[in-house]
């Protein structure tokens, strides 16, 4: 299934979760917690991360019907080692790590700068 065009974006292993004898839609009754190693972007010019994990990758859940990746939460550093981050999900689906960066954050306005705003 090909959910986005960019082959960037998928930066762990895809896995299905279907609990067997119960409806897709029923969150379960604890989140499931995973541990998974995700594969951080390069910048190929100097060699370095071109990503921070904590901002940058998400553990996301594929909606068929649109064929996109829907981020269902932000990762957490894992005791596993390095490079390993987890997440938590609720219901059954197909799920992936994904490169999703959160938006820039607006710079804060300096004080000098307030009387002009109003």
């Amino acid at each position: 299934m090909c959910i986005r065009d960019s082959h960037h974006t998928v930066r762990s292993a895809i896995f299905h979760i279907d609990a067997r004898l119960r409806e897709d839609t029923v969150s379960y009754r604890f989140p499931v917690i995973i541990d998974m190693f995700v594969d951080l972007p390069y910048d190929n010019a100097n060699g370095t991360r071109d990503a921070d994990a904590l901002n940058d990758i998400c553990l996301a859940k594929a909606d068929r019907s649109s064929k996109q990746w829907i981020c269902q939460n932000r990762v957490n550093k894992s005791s596993v080692g390095i490079g390993w981050y987890n997440s938590n999900f609720t219901t059954d689906g197909i799920y992936a790590f994904i490169f999703n960066p959160l938006p820039p954050q607006p710079a804060p306005v300096k004080e000098e700068c307030l009387s002009l705003i109003h």
